[in-house]
């Protein structure tokens, strides 16, 4: 009986925590990394977020006052950027979906359950990582001065949203 208590308890906490996941995943996509904003669109089939005007091309070239050959590099950069968020994306799918059918049995196999949850884990680790280099690259493309004033509009938008990436200035 206890096995069996346990067995349901937790399965609701993980099934809370993915719900949770999910959900957050879909914010941070829409609205996180430095450079967030900047593109146009997002990979075929991973709608944008609309409304987001934080570091788009026209940002970037009236308010930091980019230069052509840096709005170029910034481009390149974020297009393959797309292409690599994209590819991890559909990596991580798949894995969600196993994920929702694993969970829908009645007694599923929590070594499975924990094992998926380790491989998305890991894909989301990846992606952070895609993202805080993109923004390390623009920083080297930037000059101090326009880095300055990106760090400046940056937590001044944190402020209007009450939150912030901390450790990232």
């Amino acid at each position: 009986m206890n096995n069996r208590i346990t067995v349901i308890i937790l399965s609701s906490v993980i099934v809370i925590l993915v719900a949770f996941g999910i959900i957050h995943d879909r914010r941070m996509r829409a609205d996180f990394g430095p450079y967030s904003g900047f593109r146009q669109h997002d990979h075929a089939g991973h709608r944008a977020a609309p409304g987001r005007n934080f570091c788009t091309p026209e940002f970037m070239r009236e308010r930091l006052k980019l230069s052509d050959e840096q709005i170029e590099k910034i481009n390149m950069l974020n297009e393959t950027f797309d292409r690599e968020h994209g590819l991890l994306m559909d990596k991580i799918e798949p894995e969600r979906e196993r994920l929702r059918e694993t969970l829908k049995n009645d007694n599923p196999d929590m070594k499975q359950v924990r094992a998926i949850l380790e491989k998305i884990s890991a894909m989301n680790v990846d992606i952070q990582m895609l993202r805080i280099n993109q923004g390390r690259i623009i920083s080297g493309i930037l000059t101090p001065e326009q880095q300055n004033m990106l760090n400046q509009e940056r937590r001044r938008m944190f402020r209007r949203r009450g939150s912030g990436p901390e450790g990232m200035e």
